[in-house]
């Protein structure tokens, strides 16, 4: 059984599937490369650690497919468009890419019987929470597009944890960085 990780291009993408091929696991990456690159993940791929598909995570076939083919049994969902500035100029562009992306994974993760979903959200649902400290009991107060297409995200993962029974973790990363 694999684990895929959408997104596994991407910057916390490719840790991901780096951490996961050095232990032991099967690695299926699946990348547009909109806003990633191949550099990202050549070592794990040159190592035969992990296998690459060109695919949109809005497209349901081309997703159950790749479930097919290598039996997912797990998803790890980060792909998503991350710019919040831009998500101001473009919302339709982010709840495009990010909530039907999202929609699309699930789906084809309930087509494919695949019952665990790993979503990456972000600190950004909580808006600005001043000098307040940060936890789950906080209620979220989006203040950008892509801080609402996060939540939109998370509530439709908690959706079909409800009536698929699907298994799921939400991760809200705070203050990434990195090369």
């Amino acid at each position: 059984m694999a684990i895929l990780v959408t997104g596994g291009a991407g910057f916390i993408g490719s840790h991901v599937c780096e951490k996961l091929a050095q232990l032991g696991e099967e690695v299926v990456i699946v990348d547009s490369l909109i806003n990633s690159t191949l550099d990202n993940v050549s070592g794990i791929l040159s190592h035969g650690r992990a296998c690459f598909y060109r695919v949109d995570v809005r497209f349901v076939d081309e997703l159950c497919k790749v479930f097919k083919e290598s039996s997912v049994d797990t998803v790890v969902h980060l792909a998503a468009l991350t710019d919040v500035d831009e998500s101001v100029r473009e919302p339709s562009k982010y709840f495009d890419f990010n909530v039907n992306g999202t929609l699309s994974v699930l789906e084809a993760c309930r087509l494919s019987d695949v019952g665990k979903v790993i979503l990456a959200s972000s600190a950004a649902v909580y808006g600005d929470a001043g000098e307040t400290a940060v936890n789950e009991s906080l209620r979220p107060k989006p203040m950008s597009p892509y801080a609402t297409t996060k939540i939109c995200g998370e509530a439709l993962v908690e959706t079909y944890s409800r009536l698929y029974g699907f298994k799921f973790s939400i991760l809200r990363f705070f203050n990434v960085y990195g090369p």
